[in-house]
């Protein structure tokens, strides 16, 4: 995903088939410019549910939301987040078109996972294990392959 182009992206993901009044470009750009006007909230990720991940870099904070409806979660980090961390993404369950939950995932420059679930409203830290025969690493015993 391109730095700046986010809500040009999602705009035209899905959004065919919510019937939505407007574009739903429109719909994240007044929420964006209302919630975090002075903030710097920028969207990270975003999911095929219309959900999206916003990252504040000023307060280190993360905000899940539905900028349609305008329903906001702001996601305290854990511990004071080290400098560098990947923003991998979000996650959603389902169940016939329902959020149950959502996990949001960032990468640590040592390939430890920091996780949130939204059912447990918890931060947990996953360690990777390197398997050096492939080059792939192992996390909840699912390989992640970076070859």
């Amino acid at each position: 995903m391109c730095r700046g182009c986010e809500t040009e992206t999602m705009s035209h993901y899905g959004s065919g088939s919510w019937n939505l009044t407007r574009s739903l470009g429109s719909f994240i750009s007044s929420f964006l410019k209302e919630k975090f006007e002075n903030r710097q909230g920028r969207i990270v990720a975003y999911t095929d549910v219309g959900l999206v991940l916003i990252h504040v870099v000023t307060s280190q904070s993360f905000y899940v939301a539905n900028p349609v409806s305008r329903q906001c979660v702001e996601i305290l980090p854990r511990v004071p987040l080290e400098k560098c961390f990947w923003i991998l993404g979000i996650a959603t369950r389902t169940k016939d078109g329902v959020v149950l939950g959502y996990k949001v995932v960032l990468l640590k420059t040592d390939f430890s996972f920091l996780v949130y679930s939204s059912e447990t409203g918890l931060w947990s830290l996953e360690a990777s294990k390197r398997n050096n025969d492939n080059n792939s690493y192992s996390l909840l015993d699912k390989e992640i392959d970076y070859s």
